[in-house]
């Protein structure tokens, strides 16, 4: 387990300039206390904001649809959409949301479900708790960050490893490679 100021270093490597490190002791601070309430690897809500956002708070998707850290999806947030941009309220809620899908995995499953199948459900990818490629990159990144701050890395040397880029190939997103490659 990481130490709050451990955790503050992640988030630093992981948002690289766009949070500061007063900023990033406070997102520590916030996400320790929320992945503690729900019982999860705090690492596992920094990997998850460090995809959606990298910590830009004021985050909105292309298509307006996902807001904030966690790029809540805002029609199904019940609250006013501008809440959502307030980037503890975000945290909030996404914890409220891995929590429901742990809950809702292990009912479907009759079992603990494990990291990958949480967070397929948690990024939209399915109702059936399957693990995804997604599911299993934004865990293995929480792993790779949390022992890169271990080993006194300076930079984030994970995101390349554990995140595959997406290149958009005759109007669909697709895993680049070498072919698809953008420059």
């Amino acid at each position: 387990m990481l130490t709050t100021a451990q955790l503050a270093l992640a988030i630093s490597l992981a948002a690289g300039h766009n949070v500061s490190a007063v900023q990033a002791e406070k997102y520590a601070e916030h996400i320790e206390q929320k992945a503690s309430e729900i019982e999860l690897d705090p690492m596992i809500m920094v990997s998850i904001i460090s995809h959606e956002s990298l910590f830009v708070a004021d985050s909105i998707s292309k298509d307006y649809n996902d807001i904030g850290l966690c790029q809540i999806r805002a029609k199904h947030y019940r609250g006013r959409f501008i809440e959502l941009l307030d980037p503890f309220h975000n945290m909030d809620v996404c914890a409220f949301l891995l929590n429901a899908n742990k809950k809702y995995c292990r009912k479907l499953l009759g079992r603990d479900p494990t990291i990958p199948e949480i967070l397929a459900s948690f990024t939209g990818s399915n109702g059936k708790c399957r693990e995804t490629t997604m599911a299993k990159q934004i865990e293995s990144y929480a792993e790779c960050l949390k022992q890169a701050v271990l080993d006194g890395e300076a930079k984030d040397v994970c995101r390349k490893k554990n995140f595959t880029p997406l290149c958009k190939v005759n109007n669909e997103l697709v895993e680049c490679n070498r072919k698809y490659a953008l420059n």
